[in-house]
């Protein structure tokens, strides 16, 4: 299941995923948007909701209901890589980029990406006229010149806990913000720093369990 979060139904989110839970759905990427402006009373709500589910989900799995969360994924991921000492930012190794995938729109234009069609930025040519793979390569080169920076500026990014290890959001978002995909949006910077402090712990609690099962099958073979 993935279903995307907005700040009026954040309050539900952990109500929700119980029902999922309890209906043995497993697998599900409630997903926060950071198109939208998050307020400090919504951001304090999300932090809860997450508190909720970083105490519950270690249960569940003892109880045999092995959920995988995205959110979970996320700062356990963000905690491992900051426990290993890795301050190297990863963001041009992060999506496809027209490499691993392509977004196609109903005339049949090809876009670096399925998020792209919606804006028709960085059209990479068409089904009937063929790839220009000339677009292709300079949209590549153009997007791992610099590193992408919070809309505040990069005085925030050399303070964000996440910085050693920040991708750099959804680059159709950012263009679609601000036409530039390496600017991302303040929301996105706040979303990632509530995950490294929610769920650090849980990555360490785990390892105090002794549940490396767990942390492995979120993070596979890099743990």
């Amino acid at each position: 299941i993935r279903w995307s979060i907005a700040p009026n139904q954040v309050k539900y989110l952990f109500e929700d995923l119980e029902w999922y839970i309890d209906h043995g759905i497993y697998n599900v990427a409630p997903d926060p948007v950071y198109e939208v402006e998050w307020k400090p009373e919504d951001l304090w709500e999300l932090r809860e909701q997450l508190r909720l589910i970083r105490d519950h989900v270690l249960d569940w799995w003892k109880e045999g209901k092995k959920v995988i969360l995205k959110p979970v994924r996320d700062g356990l991921e963000l905690a491992l890589m900051l426990e290993r000492g890795i301050t190297r930012r990863e963001w041009r190794s992060r999506c496809g980029l027209a490499q691993g995938g392509i977004g196609v729109d109903v005339n049949g234009d090809i876009y670096s990406c399925h998020r792209f069609c919606s804006s028709r930025a960085v059209k990479l040519g068409n089904v009937k006229t063929g790839w220009n793979t000339r677009a292709r390569i300079e949209w590549v080169r153009n997007w791992i010149k610099y590193p992408p920076y919070s809309e505040e500026g990069v005085e925030r990014c050399r303070k964000c806990i996440a910085r050693g290890v920040c991708f750099g959001g959804c680059l159709a978002v950012n263009y679609d913000m601000f036409g530039d995909p390496h600017i991302m949006p303040k929301a996105y910077c706040d979303l990632k720093e509530i995950l490294i402090e929610v769920f650090s712990p849980l990555y360490f609690e785990a390892k105090r369990r002794g549940m490396h099962d767990f942390i492995k099958a979120y993070m596979g073979v890099r743990y």
